[in-house]
């Protein structure tokens, strides 16, 4: 639908434009598709009596409150979870490419000057933390890496880290 799938089905990464329309379908989708939801859930006599219990304010929050759990959507850490997807409505900060370089005997208390001087002695340059000279003009990432291990760090994903900020994602392992 609209160049959000490929051809096996699966979601194909989102720009900007796409991912603000995907957000609007299903804000849209959500609160169109709860009455049908809910005649499933309940019975025309269970909505006539909490019509005679609240009336129409309470019924309205039973609906909202309704949708979240029919629709599996929660809230936690600034982001939105919903059923086919994650929203995450806040500033992150990532960690530098050096940062997931870690010494295996200090892991998330990796001396960053240390780090340095073992990184120039692999062959990249003081100070470019997004490690583009070891990638360009000579792609010798690879021996960066090979270097950097025989030196005593373990290279961490980024997932495994997280981010820099805000602190309630950085998972401790990484340190700039």
């Amino acid at each position: 639908m609209w160049g959000w799938y490929d051809k096996q089905g699966n979601t194909v990464p989102k720009n900007k434009i796409t991912g603000v329309a995907s957000d609007i379908t299903t804000v849209v989708a959500i609160p169109m598709s709860a009455p049908f939801a809910l005649s499933d859930v309940l019975s025309s006599d269970t909505f006539e009596l909490l019509m005679k219990m609240g009336g129409e304010i309470k019924m309205k929050k039973f609906l909202m409150i309704s949708l979240l759990f029919l629709h599996g959507c929660y809230w936690h850490n600034g982001c939105l979870y919903t059923a086919q997807m994650v929203n995450c409505y806040m500033d992150k900060v990532p960690f530098s490419s050096i940062a997931y370089y870690q010494k295996i005997d200090s892991i998330g208390h990796t001396d960053i000057n240390q780090r340095w001087r073992d990184a120039e002695l692999c062959g990249a340059k003081y100070g470019d933390s997004n490690l583009w000279s070891v990638i360009k003009p000579q792609n010798f990432r690879n021996e960066f890496r090979i270097c950097m291990e025989s030196k005593g760090y373990h290279i961490f994903d980024s997932s495994e880290c997280g981010v820099k900020e805000p602190k309630s994602l950085n998972k401790g392992i990484c340190n700039e």
